[in-house]
């Protein structure tokens, strides 16, 4: 950021160990600390979004995942989740980001062996989300929960970049990993958040904090309320209906006035100004309690070793005797991908030389009065703000008691017993690191995970949107009771009417339009072993027809393929299909064809003729297996399923499959590195003649 180059003083918080680098500029007269933040909602759903992109392959270690594992997720039995939840989904609505980051999805995903690695996904992500989001937890859980994804993150951005290197470029950050302006945004949320916390502890230590109140939703808020006072406001109109939709916040937050909840309010948001979080005082008075630097930093070692304890499982930690790739993210630091306004800096330039001396006399006296005036005006805003904190100080204990009665009486939903009260509780560090999320046999301790993601859940109660679960058992399925024994609200059945019709128009299509901007080049194998000038030992050239994708023959996931990429031959195991349609990248569970396919999402396994069996890792680190993202055109030979020409995978939860003798003649062929020269010079030939 700018500012904070620019500013003269700043409050530092630095720990090299962790590569953590805080640098909060202090402006204004006085000077106040000045946090940039990163929208935790927007977060939220940024993360969910990444998970249904077909441009890109996400995995860590030995673990991938993609939209296939929601599938799963959405098919099983009482799943949380929506059709719309993953196919053909709202990106902006707030209520699925919830229910794909909540407890209920990440415990079908842990129940689930082939989902083990979106449920480390959510489980990460949503406990960065929940640090920002949870109302509830103490400051001492937010920087465990935001740290430990930190480091999460941030070692699964390194391993990517280990793995680039070490495959030649076939894995990438770019292609199995988040976006990189989504990279950003997540590496931020956690240094801001301890940026909250010391500015709060330092400046206003008698003021709560809220985390969830820091974000754009406010700005939503204000738009909303001026669309109900003018629909079609104009930039003036919105300049003179900002006193009264300040006044109607600061009634509504302070609890003066009672706003009845409207539907034709605004769609998709509702407003949250005032909740049963802020008014009950034992809650608030807990959101005071902030860590001094000591116990920050051994915060900072339980989320390091609960972030160790995943990256372990995963199979992302370093290898010894390989170069380890470390990236520090300094947060005062201006980043690339951040837009900034064309009149971001302002530069003055000095007189030109055709003034006269009395010319630049008065610039420098209208320079010097604007200054003045300017320094007036932030003068007078400091004591007008310094009045208002009077007056409200002055409010007797008799009214505010009286107005807090008052506040129950209206809303008698909000109860106390509503709000878990366990960050009331002081905080046990030796309880915390004592926690595990892995066993002694490396394996995921569900139950641990799953208590721990439950009692950090973000869940809005009241006022909130759609935020919620998924609403089961509409319809009673009691045999036993007849339905003219109770009829039916009007409401309930809308509600029904409008989830069967959603669902229906999420059906998926697996017709998608023809790539056609992207149609990858089709290749003639007989042809290119007889006209290629390298002789080679072709002894089973009556394989090579059979190698065609067609209807007798077509792409789907778990068949085999020989791949040629950056130089290299592997065998391929596909694990799923996509096309473009519509703008997007859809999945589809097979093709006849390759026009139709835009991106092919398929594990890597290592050939060699000297031995039957094929591995998807290297010896010195068994555990980083080799995910790609492949064009279509990178599939050199579809393996067709014939008896005595099927590749088996003997252990599915092991990356080694066996090749069976009538392949390994071809595939050794195929292998020699001037015959892949050759098919990569014949595939730019035509990619080229195509333009």
């Amino acid at each position: 950021m700018e500012v904070v180059n620019l500013s003269d003083s700043h409050l530092v918080f630095s720990r090299p160990k962790h590569s953590i680098n805080i640098k909060i500029p202090l402006v204004g007269i006085p000077p106040l600390p000045l946090v940039g933040i990163q929208d935790p909602k927007h977060a939220r759903k940024t993360s969910v979004n990444q998970l249904l992109s077909g441009a890109r392959l996400l995995c860590f270690g030995k673990f991938w995942f993609s939209i296939l594992h929601l599938s799963v997720i959405v098919e099983s039995k009482n799943s949380p989740l929506y059709v719309k939840d993953a196919f053909n989904s709202d990106k902006q609505d707030d209520g699925r980001a919830y229910r794909v980051l909540s407890k209920d999805t990440l415990k079908v995903a842990l129940e689930t062996e082939d989902c083990t690695g979106l449920g480390i996904y959510l489980f990460v992500l949503g406990e960065m989300c929940d640090s920002w989001l949870n109302r509830t937890v103490s400051h001492f859980d937010r920087i465990i929960m935001a740290y430990t994804s930190h480091f999460f993150l941030r070692r699964w951005h390194d391993y990517l970049r280990e793995q680039e290197k070490s495959t030649n470029g076939v894995m990438s950050f770019k292609r199995n990993g988040i976006s990189h302006q989504s990279h950003k945004i997540f590496s931020t949320l956690a240094n801001s958040l301890l940026s909250l916390i010391i500015s709060h502890r330092e400046y206003y230590p008698e003021i709560p904090l809220m985390p969830w109140k820091h974000g754009t939703e406010a700005c939503e808020h204000i738009f909303g309320w001026m669309r109900v006072i003018l629909p079609n406001f104009t930039v003036l109109d919105a300049r003179q209906m900002m006193p009264k939709i300040f006044i109607i916040v600061r009634s509504i937050m302070s609890g003066k006035v009672q706003m009845p909840k409207s539907e034709h309010v605004h769609s998709g948001y509702q407003y949250s100004f005032s909740d049963s979080v802020v008014c009950n005082p034992k809650l608030t008075s807990a959101l005071k309690v902030f860590p001094n630097n000591e116990q920050i930093d051994e915060l900072l070692k339980v989320a390091e070793k609960r972030a160790k304890a995943l990256i372990k499982f995963t199979g992302m930690q370093e290898v010894p005797g390989e170069e380890c790739v470390h990236l520090s993210f300094d947060t005062s630091g201006q980043h690339d991908d951040v837009s900034f306004s064309i009149m971001k800096q302002y530069y003055y330039k000095s007189p030109p030389g055709h003034m006269n001396d009395r010319q630049k006399e008065d610039l420098k006296d209208a320079m010097a009065e604007a200054a003045l005036v300017a320094g007036a005006r932030c003068t007078l805003d400091h004591e007008i703000l310094l009045q208002e904190e009077t007056h409200e100080l002055l409010e007797t204990e008799t009214v505010q008691t009286s107005r807090m009665a008052i506040h129950d009486l209206l809303n008698p939903h909000a109860s106390e017993a509503q709000i878990p009260m366990s960050i009331v509780d002081l905080f046990d560090f030796d309880c915390q690191s004592s926690l595990k999320w892995v066993t002694d046999t490396q394996q995921l301790h569900r139950d641990n995970l799953l208590r721990h993601h439950h009692d950090h859940d973000s869940e809005a109660q009241i006022h909130h949107g759609n935020e919620r679960k998924r609403c089961k058992n509409i319809i009673n399925q009691d045999p036993s009771e007849s339905i003219g024994a109770k009829q039916m609200l009007p409401k309930t059945c809308s509600k029904i009417v409008a989830i069967c019709l959603r669902d229906a128009d999420a059906k998926y299509n697996t017709l998608a339009r023809m790539h056609r901007w992207n149609i990858p080049t089709q290749l003639d194998l007989k042809q290119l072993a007889s006209n290629t000038s390298v002789t080679l030992d072709f002894t089973a050239h009556a394989f090579l027809a059979t190698g065609k994708v067609n209807k007798e023959n077509p792409l789907e996931p778990g068949k085999f393929a020989v791949v040629v990429k950056k130089g290299s031959l592997f065998i391929g195991k596909i694990l799923g299909l996509f096309c473009f349609n519509n703008g997007r990248h859809d999945y589809i569970k097979e093709s006849p064809t390759r026009a139709k396919l835009s991106y092919i999402h398929i594990q890597l396994f290592n050939y060699s003729s000297s031995s039957p069996a094929a591995s998807g890792f290297k010896q010195t680190a068994p555990d980083r297996l080799m995910f790609a993202h492949i064009n279509t055109h990178d599939i050199h030979f579809l393996i067709r399923r014939t008896t005595g020409m099927n590749i088996t995978q003997p252990d599915p939860s092991e990356a080694v499959i066996w090749v069976p003798s009538a392949l390994r003649p071809m595939i050794s062929a195929m292998s020699d590195p001037l015959y892949i020269s050759k098919v990569e010079q014949d595939i730019k030939a035509s990619q080229q003649a195509t333009k």
